[in-house]
């Protein structure tokens, strides 16, 4: 799930120093393989992380960030790149990613007694 974090966290990097459109297909493959892997571990991750029966509510915070985040991204993104200039908010974007992937880090370092099967 880190590694997952991680690749996405480096896409707004490859926005901000590209130059040319050929590099965005970089951007778009650490895209693709990062979401990917979330796609195929945030379940383990709920599940191990959620207490014996807590799992539903895990997954439904996550898929109440996740619809809060699409439906506020655009809404937020746009107006800060007009403010902001698209350097100022992409750097943005990665420290905000790179904080939060530095939180999944530290909550991973937690050691996680194995449950019985």
């Amino acid at each position: 799930m880190l590694l997952s974090i991680l690749l996405i966290t480096v896409v707004p990097l490859v926005y901000l120093v590209t130059r040319r459109v050929e590099v965005l297909f970089f951007a778009s493959a650490l895209s693709g393989f990062g979401f990917a892997g979330i796609e195929l571990s945030y379940m383990q991750s709920i599940l191990t992380y959620a207490g014996p029966g807590r799992a539903a509510q895990y997954q439904s915070l996550h898929s109440l960030l996740l619809g809060v985040r699409g439906v506020l991204a655009p809404l937020v993104g746009v107006p800060l790149m007009h403010a902001l200039g698209y350097p100022r908010v992409f750097m943005l974007a990665f420290l905000v990613m790179a904080v939060g992937a530095m939180m999944q880090w530290a909550a991973t370092k937690r050691e996680i007694p194995l449950r019985p099967q």
